[in-house]
């Protein structure tokens, strides 16, 4: 599931913004949201939950939604910010924290719409992240987080430090939606490059001590590309 915070001191448009979200028939299988009225609280949240997208009011009386804003960047969350005003002044500022849209009060459930749809394309297009479907649910994983991925028959198992997922794509679509640290290690194996530990001529050791077997026809590959990516991450030469 894809989480969503919405934070407004005003609980009624909190609770419209949330209807609108949930009345969604295109993706309302797919999202779950969490409704604040105190930023200190979402930021409390923030620590232990990883939301894919925020609806923050501009104006609340324990801190301002441009500060929130700010404290979950700096938190190190970069998922995209929707704010909520009555006053298009604000645009410029909040812009400058790279947000992805604004809606302004009265809200309406069209707009609240509108603004998830492109959302979810945005999520879609990102580049940091495998977006992908099992069962009628959405995932989203941070490149980072994926450590291998296994083929297995028709599905594939997503390997993560806490979670394994499943999804019905072939190597190739899986290759195709990565990023430029991913590369097929073997048949049955796509691995990340950042979780690499320790490799020689037949397997890699991995995070968390996983070791995958290089397949032969895959091992001249292999080699090659870890040595570029070594001599452009810490320069070293071979």
């Amino acid at each position: 599931m894809i989480k969503v915070a919405i934070c407004d001191d005003d609980l009624i448009v909190a609770q419209q913004i949330e209807s609108a979200i949930l009345n969604f028939d295109k993706y309302k299988s797919q999202l779950e949201v969490d409704v604040f009225t105190s930023a200190v609280e979402l930021l409390t949240f923030c620590q232990k939950e990883d939301y894919m997208f925020f609806f923050l009011d501009i104006e609340m009386p324990s801190m301002m939604g441009i500060e929130l804003a700010r404290s979950i960047r700096e938190r190190g969350n970069h998922s995209p910010i929707v704010f909520v005003t009555s006053f298009s002044e604000y645009m410029e500022e909040v812009f400058h924290l790279h947000t992805f849209d604004y809606l302004l009060k009265p809200v309406s459930e069209k707009d609240v719409q509108h603004v998830v749809d492109k959302l979810m394309s945005y999520l879609n297009m990102s580049s940091n992240r495998f977006v992908f479907e099992y069962n009628r649910s959405t995932y989203s994983l941070l490149y980072a987080e994926i450590i291998y991925i296994e083929k297995q028959s028709r599905q594939a198992l997503i390997h993560t430090k806490t979670d394994t997922y499943k999804v019905n794509l072939s190597s190739d679509e899986i290759i195709s939606r990565l990023d430029q640290n991913f590369i097929r290690a073997h048949n049955s194996f796509i691995i990340n490059a950042v979780h690499i530990t320790e490799f020689n001529s037949k397997y890699l050791k991995l995070s968390q001590d996983i070791v995958i077997p290089i397949g032969r026809k895959y091992s001249k590959d292999v080699k090659s590309f870890i040595v570029e990516m070594m001599r452009k991450t810490m320069g070293w030469i071979f």
